[in-house]
């Protein structure tokens, strides 16, 4: 995929999670569905976007569970649309990946 299209899709995905929270998650899935329509290794792709948010999780649970991080709902692991930042994360790198 291209690099300009999956970095816009990655900040599109990060500003809607970031600034409508879990409210607007659903329009951040529907971004991620056309990373997974544009995108010609989906296997990958999927396998990729679990370890990373596997590695998010175990991360930003270690930074919420020492008290760095303070939600205003206290959701377990962690807040969906954080953990959509992570899954979208996971489509940017697969394309830095394509790349080398």
């Amino acid at each position: 995929m291209k690099l300009l299209l999956n970095a816009v899709l990655y900040q599109t995905i990060w500003f809607i999670a970031i600034l409508g929270g879990t409210r607007y998650l659903w329009c951040g899935l529907i971004l991620l569905g056309v990373h997974f329509s544009l995108s010609s290794k989906r296997k990958a792709d999927a396998l990729l976007m679990l370890s990373v948010l596997m590695i998010g999780l175990m991360v930003d649970g270690v930074l919420k569970y020492s008290g760095f991080f303070s939600f205003s709902r206290d959701q377990f692991p962690l807040p969906l649309w954080l953990m959509l930042i992570w899954v979208a994360f996971a489509t940017f790198t697969t394309s830095q990946l394509e790349l080398a």
